[in-house]
């Protein structure tokens, strides 16, 4: 429910001055990084607590959960995602995708899933990429609002008049790495970032 609400608020809150193709096409990174931004709200024991009116034993419990949850999303997209670019690049034939995404999902999950179960996921063919993408995005963005507005950023009306007028504004040609820091090293703070949240 939370990451529709976030990928709902990203989509709503494009410039409306925009043309349609900028407000409502293109970069699916970018509704995926609003949406993943508010399901990892799940992952933040400090929002956990005070909005599920849980005690601090129950609320870490969520947390490691959905923290968990998380991982297996990001290593799912990313074998996904392989097994895509693998597809294009002509080194693993398109009738051979079904059981190429069961092997990559093994080694990732370390679970077995039945070779067709996932075909839907990779046709079509980019759509892991912007998945992956909409992480990263998400992980730069918690990032910078915490950095701006405190480590409980969710309660300031601040926060989201910065991602109405920074991050989302700028509609799905602005790129999933919209209002992520753009100052040198961004790029590799923000991979440190998602490996420890993703512990």
């Amino acid at each position: 429910m939370l990451g529709a609400l976030g990928g709902g608020l990203g989509a709503a809150h494009a410039d409306p001055d925009l043309a349609a193709e900028r407000r409502y096409a293109a970069d699916d990174g970018r509704l995926a990084g609003a949406a993943r931004l508010f399901a990892g709200l799940a992952a933040d024991a400090g929002w956990v607590r005070r909005y599920a009116d849980l005690d601090r034993a129950r609320a870490e419990l969520v947390r490691r959960r959905a923290a968990f949850a998380a991982l297996a999303q990001a290593r799912r997209d990313a074998a996904l995602f392989g097994v895509a670019v693998d597809v294009l690049a002509g080194a693993v034939p398109e009738r051979e995708a079904d059981d190429a995404a069961a092997e990559a999902l093994a080694v990732a999950l370390g679970v077995r899933v039945p070779a067709g179960a996932e075909l839907g996921h990779l046709a079509p063919w980019l759509g892991g990429a912007a998945r992956v993408r909409g992480t990263f995005a998400a992980v730069a963005l918690a990032a910078t609002l915490r950095d701006r507005f405190d480590e409980d950023w969710w309660r300031n009306p601040r926060a989201g008049s910065w991602l109405v007028s920074t991050a989302w504004a700028g509609g799905a040609g602005a790129g999933a790495d919209a209002g992520a820091p753009d100052e040198p090293g961004a790029a590799a703070a923000t991979a440190r970032a998602f490996e420890a949240a993703l512990g």
